[in-house]
């Protein structure tokens, strides 16, 4: 029976496809789609977050000017400082690093790099904004 029923459907495909006619897009449809297209504004507009917000940078830095400020403040005579019960010879007195020595002249290029990596996160922030903006 359901062959029957395939050979009637196919039939019926068959006469309809001789029937009907190629139908063409009329001449200016192509212009008509693409103009169409651009006037279409996205529904969605991406919202970009950066990956640390700016209350984490806030707390870090402040974090570093907390220590920093307690070395200054610090004093040799009190005994009651957490950096007085560290003993700092163990890391300095090893043999991986017996004859390992740093001179200035490395230890400003390495300052200085870091510092102008720094200053340069900004300039990059700005133009990148600039770059992408609508």
């Amino acid at each position: 029976m359901q062959v029957n029923e395939n050979k009637e459907l196919e039939k019926l495909a068959d006469k309809i496809m001789r029937e009907t006619t190629l139908e063409s897009p009329s001449f200016d449809f192509t212009s008509k789609v693409m103009s169409q297209v651009l006037e279409t504004k996205p529904s969605r507009v991406m919202v970009y977050k950066p990956l640390i917000s700016t209350t984490t940078f806030v707390a870090i830095f402040g974090l570093i000017f907390v220590f920093c400020a307690y070395l200054f403040m610090y004093k040799e005579g009190q005994n009651e400082s957490l950096f007085t019960t560290i003993q700092y010879s163990k890391f300095y007195n090893n043999r991986l690093l017996s004859g390992f020595s740093i001179s200035k002249i490395s230890v400003y290029a390495v300052v200085v790099s870091i510092v102008m990596f720094y200053i340069q996160i900004p300039f990059l922030k700005n133009h990148f904004d600039k770059r992408f903006e609508v």
